[in-house]
């Protein structure tokens, strides 16, 4: 072995190159989870603010610097606006990651 050898570091490689993969992410399946993974998570929020109020708004307001934004809410959300609210979550998602996976593989090339 020659010091020439030692210098020599491997590239780094993404975990799908591991798995026989190109080391491209693949749209499609990017978007789908994090849609996926939007859904459950507004889903989640919505139960936490039906069966722990105290929580919810110890939640929400975290998300503004402690400031008392969950006090504008409603009091309770139609369901038109709740579904209506899901759909654009989980659509504005998953176009979203999809963008953001064909800009990552653009570059990546």
């Amino acid at each position: 072995m020659s010091t020439g050898d030692i210098d020599k570091k491997p590239p780094l490689q993404l975990a799908c190159d591991s798995e026989g993969g190109d080391g491209m992410l693949k749209p499609a399946a990017f978007a789908n989870a994090l849609a996926i993974l939007t859904g459950v998570f507004y889903l989640l929020i919505h139960l936490i603010r039906l069966f722990a109020p105290v929580s919810f708004r110890y939640l929400f307001n975290a998300q503004f610097l402690g400031a008392d934004v969950a006090s504008l809410m409603w009091a309770q959300t139609p369901p038109g606006n709740f579904i209506l609210t899901f759909i654009i979550a989980v659509a504005t998602a998953w176009l979203f990651a999809y963008c953001w996976a064909w800009l990552y593989n653009r570059f990546a090339a």
